[in-house]
């Protein structure tokens, strides 16, 4: 799987239409989506104005979904079937992991020394 102009940084996984993906962010910018059945790119999400840092892919009411972290200071989530960007979320410092829980709605970001735990309440998130 090649693609990205530099390194990646990160990669998850998850299916659209049943079929097995890999999402990769890479210092290039980018995150892609790559079909594991034919190993061919599928897409590119394009948004971050510097370095991908990680990725975590997700469903959430009932899509599936691939949140990225950036050099930036943005956390982006993305429709992973639709390839659209869905929000984008600001922070004081460059975010480099994030995790959420599908269970409780809870989005974990790591940024410097710092966790920030934020909690969907409804269709919004909040800190």
């Amino acid at each position: 799987l090649s693609g990205h102009d530099a390194a990646v940084t990160d990669v998850d996984h998850s299916s659209v239409d049943g079929r097995p993906i890999a999402v990769t962010t890479s210092r290039d910018g980018t995150a892609r989506i790559w079909d594991l059945t034919d190993n061919t790119h599928r897409a590119t999400f394009n948004g971050h104005t510097g370095p991908v840092l990680a990725i975590t892919c997700t469903t959430i009411d009932s899509q599936p979904v691939a949140i990225t972290t950036g050099a930036d200071q943005t956390v982006r989530l993305w429709n992973i079937a639709t390839t659209r960007e869905l929000t984008v979320l600001d922070f004081p410092a460059h975010i480099g992991a994030v995790l959420h829980t599908d269970a409780a709605q809870h989005l974990v970001v790591a940024t410097g020394w710092d966790l920030i735990a934020l909690e969907r309440t409804g269709t919004t998130v909040s800190q």
